[in-house]
């Protein structure tokens, strides 16, 4: 995914032709407006304005156990459960607006979390005995805090994508009262098809963010691999 930021040229809304290309901007409301989010079921959590969102409900778990040397204590998060989802938007990046189908990507990168909730928030007690017994029947872990995450993109956000352009429906464009004398009417972006050498992704953050962030990554995994590989290669020739 970063050698494609880097090497692929972004494309202007106002003049974007039919195929795969890299799109850059800011999300608007389309048409049928945007998404409340209400995670878990939880009214009480909730984000409003998204246009694109997962959720995570994860389990802190702890269980004891005992070895030779004595006892220790085991921790972990668990996933266990999750929801995605999203609605159409209007990505504007100064020379015009274009349509995104944002259900229909296949990869996203959301970024950091937009807000998560703690084990204040559980629902009721009987929703806490129940995951607290399950995990117990299923190795002895036992559930010790909770937490809910949601990720995702909201009006306004700066969005980077790479995505198929194509035609609109003559149907859609009426449903919206549009003329169809501006060419990014008619057009619009969708996420199921990558295309050759072209992975589609929609990404939160400007393109320049998000090579930033991947470059992080690589260097987190890279630089210490050519360390210990370096003290290696010493080793050997000492």
């Amino acid at each position: 995914m970063l050698n494609q930021m880097i090497d692929t040229p972004t494309s202007l809304v106002r003049s974007v032709a039919l195929g795969h290309h890299e799109l850059v901007g800011q999300v608007r409301p389309s048409h049928e407006g945007v998404l409340r989010v209400v995670v878990d079921g939880n009214e009480r959590m909730f984000m409003e304005n998204m246009v694109a969102y997962n959720w995570t409900y994860e389990q802190h778990q702890e269980r004891t156990v005992r070895t030779k040397e004595g006892t220790r204590t085991e921790r972990r998060w668990v996933t266990i459960r999750s929801d995605a989802g999203g609605c159409p938007f209007i990505l504007h990046d100064g020379t015009g607006g274009i349509r995104v189908n944002a259900n229909s990507f296949k990869r996203n990168d959301y970024g950091n979390y937009i807000k998560r909730w703690d084990g204040a928030f559980a629902e009721t007690l009987g929703k806490q005995f129940m995951a607290s017994l399950i995990a117990g029947v299923l190795g002895g872990w036992r559930v010790i805090d909770h937490r809910w995450t949601l990720y995702g993109i909201k009006l306004g956000n700066p969005v980077y994508l790479m995505g198929e352009v194509k035609s609109r429906s003559r149907s859609d464009i009426d449903a919206e009262n549009l003329d169809g004398t501006l060419q990014n009417s008619i057009i619009e972006v969708w996420g199921d098809t990558d295309g050759v050498g072209q992975k589609v992704t929609i990404n939160r953050g400007t393109e320049l963010s998000n090579i930033g962030r991947s470059r992080s990554t690589i260097e987190m995994i890279a630089l210490p691999m050519l360390l210990f590989l370096g003290a290696l290669s010493l080793l050997v020739l000492a």
